[in-house]
């Protein structure tokens, strides 16, 4: 009875909980309200995500599926590395260890956390600079990966080092 009606009296005049119920606000300079602001529970208006931010997530994204399907093609040479230890620590738990840490990154972005923003420039600029130093040490760059493997990650870490990318991420 009592949560019922806790639920009833939270509801706003949406019939919905006051989560997901649009507020009229005035646009920024005084014109018009804008009509699909969210709010939290607290009535407090949530900024949409930056689409820099919202890009650095898909990228982040891409490179869980990549990562996946990497270990996935991987597995046969992983299965002969078993008896060189430091052969399957290099090629397994290492990539494994990245790919646990970007899932979880992935899941946690939505917090809005600053250690998530923080943990994620520093996972994807190791990625890049360690992408970097592996082709130099190899010495053999490879100007056609150079964008996946080194840039891209890099970008990821400066899109999320950005002033919008800051107030997003403000909890």
């Amino acid at each position: 009875m009592v949560m019922s009606m806790a639920l009833t009296l939270g509801a706003g005049r949406c019939g919905v909980l006051l989560d997901s119920c649009p507020v009229p606000r005035p646009a920024p300079g005084g014109a018009g309200v804008r009509q699909n602001d969210r709010v939290t529970s607290d009535g407090v208006p949530v900024e949409p995500m930056p689409a820099l931010v919202r890009t650095a997530r898909v990228v982040l994204i891409v490179q869980v599926v990549a990562s996946v399907l990497g270990l996935v093609v991987m597995g046969g040479v992983l299965a002969a590395a078993a008896g060189a230890p430091s052969l399957f620590l290099l090629l397994f738990l290492l990539p494994a260890v990245v790919l646990v840490v970007m899932v979880w990154l992935v899941v946690r972005w939505g917090s809005r956390r600053s250690f998530v923003r923080w943990a994620a420039v520093a996972v994807e600029a190791i990625l890049g600079v360690g992408n970097l130093v592996s082709m130099l040490l190899a010495e053999t760059v490879m100007w056609a990966s150079l964008p996946l493997s080194v840039l891209l990650p890099l970008g990821v870490a400066g899109a999320l080092l950005t002033a919008p990318a800051a107030r997003w991420f403000d909890r």
